[in-house]
């Protein structure tokens, strides 16, 4: 056949295998998904650009990718549907981009099979409805347009895959220093309009939410704090069980892995760029420090379906491999070699050579397709689950809120997306996604904090999370105010889904604890008199807002003084101004004891640093107080200061936080 007929056979499998994809799964998202949908219903609908109705909280890490969804909607178009149809589309053309970048450099079957393996493996196939697939195709045609040179499209692909999800710069910063280093230039053409395309939507963002990136990322650091969910390796590894336990065949791709790493190192450049993307992106949310979602490592695993096709490659090139070890040097130049070519010149191999790669194609052959079959065993066997039972529990469930609560009534919930599009109610979330302030107290693994703060009419208790809800329902003011309302279960899900309803209200108050926060607590010398003309200080950092109060350990000299001493609390040493004064007699100071200095709470202190230091300009030698401090390194988050120059050691003091909470009234 023709190279044409054959790029034509390969082209349309891969559309087939992207509109079987379409027809079979597009009615299929996962939970996470329905946020993002909600914030494009809510603008469909009129309600703003909000998950909860008149909340500014910026709750979607794929803000871009919900205002896609939002103008289709307008179109008619059912926006969960458009989610699985946009997910297939997006996957089946990356595919398709990847095939023609491998026909370019002569190996177009790498495309095939690449693509195929994407579409058989069942990860992709539990990604569905989220921006993954989306922002994929964007990265990939970022990398496809720079291979072809042409600057400003990847530039847009760029743009876009960035405004889809925040990791979405990883590319951008990739193929710019790899621009920068090939030409010896900056890419001033393409920067300027990568920010022309961003700078708009991230404005609207502000205005919109006044924040510039997505909230979700505290939240999710905030879980795998918690120490309730995996980090992002131990849970790619977990998952990565549950695959090879469904089908032990996957178990065939870890030698083609690293075989095709190598070839990869040693091939054209912009297989090595895109590895570096897939590779960043998982050191990244690693140091994160993020909860895992199976979503995460969709490039990673990309990567790796585009490894095991190099490597499948280089097996069924075995003749050409032999032919030119028995006539010159071989070389890496194989792969830009047709497999057609080395299939021809298979009868000039001598009988050895032939039957051993005889034996060897029909192992390989062989492989692939149990491999395949395996794949659409998986594939099938999906199918035949859909919808997933769990998630049609929590549609139904949803659906059961929006016809038996009233439209202003609220309801707290572990996993919010399919229950909280269908049930189109007021939504507390207990793991902080989409309701601000529950990440600081999710981080200590206290869920109870956000249902006493918030007070939901309804509590939606799924028993697969018994761990962690049951002792909320156990807590004597939750007897109290709520009530059982209903239980709802769904076949093919093993738990029950519990819901409660608030009958009376909560009985609490909200009051603030005096918690501490810095520390230098020894001593081994003293300043010396604070006499007129010298100023003692101290700088130190602050790692929780509302900052309240300071204590310092003052001495007499075991005497009575009597000048006015004067304490300032200053941004940095260099600030003209007080944020804070306070002056007393040194009469009234104990003698080698904490004096606190109180004052009204600095909302806005965490991550900042402060300074305040001690004057008193009338005081004499002989009538003075003195401050303790140490010589030693013991505290590494500030300095001494003596008359504003930076000393060795560190005063003895303490610094305190408010820290709010919520106390339930049980009388």
């Amino acid at each position: 056949m023709e190279k044409r007929e054959i790029m034509a056979i390969h082209l349309l499998i891969l559309i087939s295998l992207s509109v079987l994809t379409i027809f079979l799964f597009s009615k299929y998202s996962t939970e996470d998904s329905y946020i993002t949908y909600r914030y494009a219903q809510n603008l469909v609908d009129g309600k703003g650009f909000s998950y909860n109705s008149g909340d500014e909280h910026f709750g979607t890490t794929a803000p871009f990718y919900a205002l896609i969804l939002a103008l289709f909607g307008y179109l008619g178009f059912n926006i969960p549907s458009l989610g699985g149809i946009l997910s297939a589309f997006s996957l089946g053309m990356s595919t398709i981009l990847i095939y023609l970048m491998t026909l370019k450099r002569g190996y177009p079957l790498v495309g095939l099979l690449c693509g195929s393996f994407v579409f058989l493996n069942p990860w992709f196939l539990q990604t569905f409805g989220s921006e993954t697939f989306f922002q994929l195709l964007m990265v990939v045609g970022a990398f496809y347009f720079y291979d072809q040179k042409k600057y400003l499209p990847t530039a847009v692909f760029c743009a876009l895959a960035f405004l889809t999800r925040a990791d979405g710069i990883l590319p951008a910063i990739i193929i710019s220093v790899d621009y920068m280093i090939s030409n010896r230039k900056f890419p001033v053409k393409g920067t300027i309009l990568f920010f022309v395309l961003c700078v708009p939507f991230f404005l609207f963002y502000y205005l919109n939410f006044n924040a510039l990136l997505p909230a979700t990322l505290e939240a999710k650091q905030a879980q795998y704090a918690s120490g309730l969910w995996r980090n992002f390796l131990p849970g790619i590894l977990n998952f990565s069980k549950l695959l090879l336990k469904e089908n032990i065949l996957f178990y065939f791709f870890m030698p083609l892995f690293l075989v095709g790493g190598i070839l990869i190192l040693f091939s054209r450049k912009i297989w090595l760029l895109m590895a570096t993307w897939a590779i960043l992106h998982i050191l990244g949310y690693t140091f994160l420090k993020v909860s895992f979602y199976h979503w995460y490592p969709i490039p990673l695993l990309f990567l790796l379906m585009l490894m095991s096709a190099f490597s499948l490659h280089l097996i069924l090139s075995v003749p050409r491999f032999f032919e030119e070890k028995q006539t010159k040097k071989w070389n890496m130049k194989i792969f830009n070699q047709d497999i057609k070519l080395s299939i021809a010149r298979y009868k000039e191999i001598n009988p050895f050579l032939k039957w051993t790669y005889r034996i060897l194609s029909i192992v390989v052959l062989s492989s692939i397709i149990l491999v395949f079959s395996g794949g659409v065993r998986a594939y099938s066997k999906m199918f035949r689950s859909l919808p997933f039972p769990k998630l049609e529990l929590y549609a139904k469930a949803g659906s059961w809120i929006a016809k038996n609560t009233p439209t202003n009534a609220s309801l707290a919930a572990m996993e919010i997306g399919y229950l909280g599009y269908y049930a189109q109610r007021k939504v507390i979330d207990l793991i902080g996604l989409v309701t601000p302030e529950v990440s600081e107290h999710l981080r200590r693994g206290d869920f109870q904090w956000v249902i006493k703060k918030h007070q939901p009419d309804y509590f939606i208790y799924n028993e697969e999370f018994k761990a962690w809800l049951e002792p909320i329902t156990y807590q004597p003011w939750f007897e109290k105010s709520y009530e059982h309302v209903i239980d709802m279960s769904q076949s093919g899900y093993p738990f029950n889904l519990r819901i409660f309803k608030k009958v009376l209200p909560l009985e609490i108050q909200e009051g603030k604890l005096l918690v501490m926060d810095s520390r230098q607590d020894v001593s081994n010398f003293d300043v010396g008199e604070i006499i007129g003309g010298r100023e003692i200080g101290q700088t130190f950092y602050c790692t929780h807002d509302h900052l309240a109060r300071i204590q310092v350990m003052l001495a007499t000299f075991s005497r009575e003084n009597h000048h006015e001493v004067i304490f300032h609390l200053k941004k940095s040493p260099a600030a003209k101004e007080d944020i804070y004064t306070e002056r007393f007699n040194a009469s009234s100071v104990v003698d080698n004891a904490y004096r606190s200095f109180d004052f009204p709470s600095i909302p806005d202190s965490k991550g900042k640093w402060f300074y305040f230091s001690f004057e008193s300009p009338e005081s004499r030698k002989g009538d003075a107080i003195t401050i303790w401090a140490n010589s030693g390194d013991g505290y590494d988050n500030g300095s001494l200061y003596i008359d504003l120059k930076k000393s060795e050691g560190d005063l003895r003091f303490i610094t305190y936080y408010y820290k709010y909470e919520i106390f339930i009234n049980e009388k």
